[in-house]
């Protein structure tokens, strides 16, 4: 497998009510020996969410016991009605991504604690995860 062929993986998460604590929601295993780097992580909203004006809906893709950031994604809509899904690679500055994911290595996918707006709805993601 090269960078420019890499095998391409989707994660289903569980669905969450709209972030209000930090949790770990999945723990994800790539193929054995495989470096992986985040491709995109998409927000799939099932019942309407509204965070409040300044609130953002964010998700953290980190490694390591530390769960060192890898990829944050942070949707700037603070509302988003039901069957809406919200990709980070479509949203200007909403994918951050940094290092690449070490082989064999643990991959914690985290809820981000959210202040502001009430918890009105549900979201699941998907994590997208190119390895090589």
């Amino acid at each position: 497998m090269s960078y420019s062929n890499p095998e391409r993986i989707q994660y289903a998460m569980p669905a969450v009510t709209s972030v209000t604590a930090a949790a770990t929601i999945a723990t994800i295993n790539g193929p054995k020996g495989k470096a992986g780097r985040i491709a995109d992580i998409v927000a799939h909203v099932t019942t309407t969410h509204v965070l409040g004006s300044s609130a953002q809906t964010k998700l953290n893709v980190g490694h390591g016991s530390g769960g060192d950031l890898t990829a944050m994604a942070s949707y700037a809509t603070p509302a988003a009605t039901a069957g809406a899904q919200l990709s980070a690679t479509r949203v200007a500055g909403a994918l951050k991504t940094g290092f690449r994911l070490p082989a064999d290595t643990a991959v914690l996918v985290n809820t981000i604690a959210n202040a502001g707006g009430s918890a009105a709805g549900v979201i699941s993601y998907t994590v997208v995860i190119d390895w090589f």
